[in-house]
């Protein structure tokens, strides 16, 4: 099965991975999860076709995982807030905010296929089977070109083979990895403080209006 699979870098690594329905299927998170564990147990899983992340620019890590696949990457538009965070991830029992962090990625890529999926779903003939034209779709394939495809494609003789592990990561690999997750860290702690002041601002603004009045 296709998988939608969100992962969250740094000392503690963690990922979750759902169906393309949108169904939780694995979330995990461990100190001693390198790249190469990651990958082994998301093959394990399914076949991650898209890979996400909850920060605009997607991290080297990430991106290792990603390329490890020949996945999609799905970023947002702007980093994801701790308060959106909390609030997408508030139904599932995750178990800290690295888990957090990851479940919100693939959530919130699965809400941005999720209508094209919808609309797809009312054009596909009967017997298709909707998941490889799915993935096609998310491949930058057109739904014509997705089921011509299909159609043309021979029945498969055996199940393909995985997808290779991921090159063993170095030392300067790992202390990317550690950076990665400190300086997101960092970013959510400089939004913060600035949401803090903005907050602190308004409050000393009003104070003076009512002073002078």
């Amino acid at each position: 099965r296709y998988l939608i699979v969100g992962v969250d870098p740094g000392t503690t690594t963690a990922y979750a991975a759902l169906d393309l329905d949108g169904t939780l299927l694995a979330l995990r998170s461990s100190r001693q999860l390198s790249l190469s564990d990651l990958v082994e147990e998301l093959t394990r899983v399914g076949r991650p076709l898209v890979i996400a992340s909850d920060v605009h620019e997607m991290p080297f890590s990430v991106e290792k995982v990603r390329r490890a696949f020949s996945a999609t990457a799905w970023t947002p538009r702007a980093d994801i807030s701790v308060e959106a965070k909390l609030e997408t991830a508030r139904p599932y029992p995750y178990a800290n905010d690295h888990e957090r962090d990851a479940l919100t990625a693939a959530l919130e890529a699965a809400r941005h296929y999720r209508n094209r999926f919808a609309n797809m779903l009312r054009r596909v003939p009967p017997g298709v089977d909707l998941d490889e034209v799915r993935a096609a779709v998310v491949r930058g394939q057109s739904l014509e070109q997705a089921l011509d495809g299909l159609r043309e494609r021979p029945a498969p003789a055996a199940r393909a083979a995985p997808a290779e592990p991921a090159e063993p990561i170095g030392e300067g690999e790992e202390r990317a990895r550690l950076l990665e997750g400190q300086n997101k860290r960092l970013r959510a702690l400089v939004r913060e403080l600035q949401d803090e002041s903005s907050e602190k601002d308004r409050a000393e603004n009003v104070m003076i209006v009512d002073l002078l009045r």
